[in-house]
């Protein structure tokens, strides 16, 4: 069978037109690819956020360590 045309909502679709719409990945692939994009941010988020008390926690060693050592 050989598509030559198509319609979609009364619009005409070329053979062009029909091979890109049928090149489109499946719905579940385009909603992992869409949640992989959007959890970037939110990960970024979540080290900053997380690094902030680890650097407290560092300076507060750091500051033990130097105060054991002049004693």
């Amino acid at each position: 069978m050989v598509v030559k045309g198509g319609s979609i909502d009364g619009s005409y679709l070329d053979t062009g037109r029909i091979k890109a719409l049928a090149s489109i990945p499946p719905r579940e692939e385009l909603l992992a690819k869409f949640l992989g994009v959007a959890n970037g941010p939110v990960q970024g988020l979540v080290s900053i956020l997380n690094e902030v008390p680890s650097r407290f926690v560092r300076v507060l060693a750091a500051i033990k360590d130097q105060n054991e050592k002049k004693s």
